[in-house]
């Protein structure tokens, strides 16, 4: 079997003269109910609940009571929220049930989160506990409406495209550029911009042309494409500027390593002009999403845009 040495030659190596950042600032990742964007109901009391008892949530009648909710908890030991689990050992200080307000296949209305919240009371108080909402019930109906607001204005992608000179590129040079400027491959066939400390990419680049994933295959069989795409969407994006800056320097790579030419979602050739209007449009995305208090790339805006692709 063919090794990536034998492919290209050696290995393939990031350049320290384009290689892209590999610690820039990114949102921190945290776990746990986001009232932000979800209708939450935390279970408050002086006591400790067993875990055998609230292990019951998981159990197929009060399961499908609840809604289906997303289950957390938090042991006496925990800083943190973690996923509710069937253990039936020790015992948990905090326990708390999210749904999300807005998501592709309808909407939580105030009517069902009253349900909700009256199904949740019954189990709250056979564990010596009682409910406590956020949002406030009275205002479900006023936050799906701000969602699908935020849903509808920030749907925001970034799109550059490399077209070669010679108007096709083999992909064995895509994975060396690639490479070269410290982009992994994902399993997905993509090659990611990934930084520490972030699970999430902040651009992809993908073949254009009908061949749709990259592959080790496709670099053995000589595959050919009509270039690459270089793109992100913004909110789930842990820092957007950055993506931006980095997708241009990216581009920036190909032209002078293959031979070709970028242009933006809207065809223009990236020129210093063009390349600066496409960074100031990240910083007054970056704006629009602090005024709907909401960061790209965060927890409550990768489960909100997530829930409605």
């Amino acid at each position: 079997m063919l090794t990536t040495d034998d492919l290209f030659g050696g290995p393939l190596l990031p350049d320290p003269k384009i290689e892209l950042p590999g610690a820039i600032p990114v949102p921190a990742w945290k776990n746990g109910p986001l009232p932000r964007i979800e209708f939450t109901i935390e279970m408050v009391g002086p006591y400790s609940v067993p875990a055998h008892a609230a292990a019951r949530i998981l159990d197929q009648d009060w399961y499908v009571a609840l809604g289906h909710p997303q289950a957390w908890a938090m042991r006496p030991s925990d800083t943190k929220w973690h996923v509710l689990t069937g253990d039936k050992n020790g015992s948990y200080d905090s326990l708390a049930l999210s749904w999300p307000v807005a998501r592709h296949d309808g909407d939580l209305k105030t009517k069902a989160a009253v349900l909700l919240e009256k199904t949740t009371h019954h189990f709250a108080e056979a564990v010596n506990r009682r409910a406590v909402c956020l949002p406030r019930i009275e205002d479900v109906d006023y936050l799906s409406m701000d969602l699908r607001r935020v849903l509808a204005n920030l749907d925001i992608g970034l799109c550059l495209t490399f077209h070669p000179t010679r108007r096709m590129v083999s992909e064995l040079e895509i994975w060396r550029t690639c490479a070269a400027l410290g982009l992994q491959f994902s399993p997905d066939g993509s090659f990611v911009y990934r930084v520490r400390g972030s699970e999430l990419a902040l651009f992809e680049v993908l073949p254009l042309g009908p061949v749709e994933k990259f592959s080790l295959g496709n670099v053995q069989a000589g595959v050919q494409h009509e270039g690459v795409s270089i793109g992100c969407s913004i909110p789930m994006c842990p820092n957007p500027e950055k993506a931006i800056e980095g997708a241009l320097r990216t581009a920036r790579a190909f032209c002078e390593r293959i031979g070709g030419k970028a242009t933006d979602d809207e065809g223009r050739f990236v020129d210093a002009a063009v390349a600066q209007s496409l960074i100031e449009q990240a910083q007054h995305a970056n704006k629009l999403f602090e005024q709907a208090q909401l960061v790209p790339g965060s927890p409550e805006a990768v489960r909100l845009f997530s829930n409605n692709t």
